[in-house]
């Protein structure tokens, strides 16, 4: 009887409960839900329960694939201890500027909601790529050594002067100096995904220009929409005037956070593409869904405010940013998976294994 058990069953098991324990966790400190540490302490552990208790399920049920393919049969070596050291260091230094950044990817829906999700998503990608061809030997490059100093001069910088965005910048350019330090410049091109989603990551403020053009952008979209619909509108600006109510396109209204989002998706979405062409579809998606979405919201917060009266004063106006996200990501997911059922010629590359 023993020697019929599924020697495998065991390890799967705990490797799914810790992952659906790692999305609980997240649900639960994401700003997507209360805060896990004040009043609403509870509904917020609620939610992240569920979500482990969904994921869980869905992961048994085969829904979720797993995400790391088997690693290929080598044996590494090990960095030098010099190496090892100043990757420490690096670390320690940073630890202030890694709790600055939690702190806002926590604090607020409109605080870069998907910050949170990039470190893993970063952690995890690295892991499948060093999985699927392991390093057989570690190799410093002398390209670490000014990069870090670059690094750390931001670090100094941002410490001295009170902005900690300007640290978060080293930080982000920390990384591929550490992969230079433990991998040379062959981990650089190997990790060039992960390495670049890391400014997808930081805390972006309402004051600039990228959000003037996306708010001009969506007011004149917005007002053809209705002209087509056959309502009245004059477009002053970034002014709407209406019928029943003048309404403006606000820095929280351009639709940067959710390009900013679907843009970082739709990197990832295109790594995991298989062809030139679909990967380049897969990115050209991404900016004319986001601004679509948006587009959708900001008429539909028109027609709610026309219905009912004072809906912007409601917490359900903040909701529909929530839902523009998803609404976007979802979208791109969908397109990207168009693209992957269609016929593609046969791939006449080699596995990395």
């Amino acid at each position: 009887m023993d020697g019929a058990l599924p020697t495998r069953r065991l390890p799967e098991r705990a490797t799914d409960l810790a992952m659906a324990l790692g999305v609980g966790a997240l649900v639960s400190l994401s700003p997507l839900t209360a805060s896990p540490f004040g009043a609403h302490a509870r509904a917020s552990l609620a939610a992240g329960l569920g979500a482990a208790v969904l994921a869980y399920a869905a992961r048994r049920a085969g829904w979720l694939p797993r995400l790391s393919p088997e690693p290929c049969r080598r044996e590494g070596a090990r960095p030098t201890l010099a190496a090892g050291l100043a990757t420490v260091l690096v670390v320690l230094a940073f630890l202030p500027t890694l709790a600055w950044l939690f702190e806002r990817w926590t604090t607020s829906v409109w605080q870069n909601v998907h910050g949170l999700f990039i470190p893993l998503v970063m952690f995890w990608l690295t892991r499948r790529t060093l999985q699927a061809a392991p390093v057989e030997r570690f190799a410093s490059s002398a390209w670490a050594w000014p990069v870090l100093g670059a690094a750390g001069l931001l670090l100094a910088l941002g410490s001295v002067r009170g902005t900690p965005i300007v640290a978060a910048l080293g930080l982000v350019l920390a990384l591929p100096g550490l992969v230079l330090l433990l991998l040379g410049s062959a981990g650089v091109r190997r990790l060039w995904l992960p390495l670049a989603l890391a400014p997808f990551a930081l805390p972006v403020g309402y004051d600039s220009p990228v959000h003037d053009a996306l708010r001009s952008a969506c007011a004149w979209a917005v007002a053809e929409v209705l002209r087509a619909l056959g309502v009245h509108v004059a477009r002053i600006g970034l002014q709407l005037h209406l019928p029943h109510g003048v309404f403006e396109i606000t820095e929280a209204c351009s639709g940067f956070s959710t390009l900013y989002g679907v843009g970082a998706f739709a990197l990832v979405l295109a790594y995991l593409a298989r062809g030139t062409a679909r990967r380049r579809l897969t990115l050209a998606a991404a900016l004319p869904l986001a601004f679509a979405a948006n587009v959708l919201r900001v008429l539909g917060l028109i027609a709610l405010e026309w219905i009912q009266p004072g809906f912007f004063e409601t917490p359900l106006h903040k909701g529909t940013g929530v839902a523009t996200f998803l609404v976007a990501f979802f979208a791109l997911a969908a397109v990207a998976g168009l693209l992957a059922r269609a016929p593609r010629p046969p791939d006449r590359t080699s596995a990395p294994c």
